[in-house]
């Protein structure tokens, strides 16, 4: 009896660990090695293929659910981000282009007038933003009569720098035929 019951109690312990082992080490190294695999790889695909070929109902098989969920997550959130980093590139492309513009339509020759010995003129501007609404322009409006215009249009950015071009653009217009600065501003 002492020797059947000795072997019964080996076969269970051996039937037992093999049971753990099946239902709970080899699953969880399992699930160890494709988290692993994910963090070389990346690939979600694969992840969730071996995740999903765990096959347990119990802890395990949840745990190994949530990591699927959990790399489906990391690639959306991946893709979100590249696109908006090339988004964001894309806008800063076009606001250095923005602010090249607006530098190019103001004067930029110093000194400004250089045959006339009487009277050096320089300028700059640095806008808050890449663009913005500030700007000057100095222009002859006869042979004795210089106009000079410093301005600072409300608020930065693209639709200060456009409504900066059109104001300077009409008041040098309006500077060639209006008699006075208070005209001129009237008039644009």
């Amino acid at each position: 009896i002492i020797l059947w019951g000795g072997i019964g109690l080996v076969v269970t312990n051996v039937l037992l660990i093999l049971f753990i082992y099946f239902r709970a080490v080899r699953p969880t190294v399992k699930v160890n090695d494709g988290v692993r695999e994910y963090m070389k790889t990346k690939d979600s695909a694969a992840i969730a293929e071996k995740m999903n070929a765990i096959g347990q109902k119990n802890e395990i098989g949840r745990l190994a659910d949530s990591i699927s969920e959990l790399a489906r997550e990391i690639d959306r959130h991946t893709s979100d981000i590249a696109r908006l980093t090339g988004e964001k590139e894309r806008v800063e492309a076009e606001l250095n282009l923005a602010a090249k513009i607006q530098l190019s339509a103001l004067p930029a020759t110093f000194p400004a007038f250089p045959e006339h010995d009487e009277f050096d003129l320089y300028a700059s501007m640095t806008p808050a933003k890449n663009v913005g609404g500030d700007f000057y322009d100095f222009f002859f409006l006869d042979e004795t009569h210089l106009g000079l215009v410093i301005a600072d249009v409300s608020d930065k950015g693209v639709p200060a720098a456009l409504f900066m071009m059109m104001a300077k653009i009409l008041i040098k217009s309006c500077a060639m035929t209006e008699p006075s600065p208070a005209a001129v501003l009237a008039r644009t």
